[in-house]
């Protein structure tokens, strides 16, 4: 698969797919590596092969940033703000998602 760069400073990377079949999970799924392939990619160039946990770590550390640096722990009221505001934004994409995966 060839990557495309775009022509003006950013940090998008556009992929070929994109212009044949509009993104979906579906999609994510179909054209995700295989986990053995990474590793073995990995180890070809040399690198240290991703370590399995990652999501989780990754999920683990932006909640915590997220208890400390956006919502004081002190203010359980505005925590449950924000939470239900994000909730509400979040879940009809969260319902569109699950409906083209089921």
């Amino acid at each position: 698969m060839a990557i495309t760069f775009m022509p003006v400073p950013s940090v998008v990377v556009r992929f070929p797919v994109e212009l044949r079949a509009e993104p979906s999970m579906d999609l994510i799924h179909e054209i995700e590596p295989d986990a053995r392939e990474v590793v073995l990619v990995a180890e070809c160039f040399g690198l240290e092969p991703p370590r399995l946990d990652l999501c989780d770590r990754v999920d683990a550390e932006t909640a915590r940033f997220i208890a400390e640096q956006v919502l004081p722990l002190s203010c359980e009221e505005q925590r449950l703000r924000w939470w239900s505001c994000c909730i509400r934004s979040w879940l009809p994409r969260w319902r569109r998602a699950a409906g083209r995966m089921g």
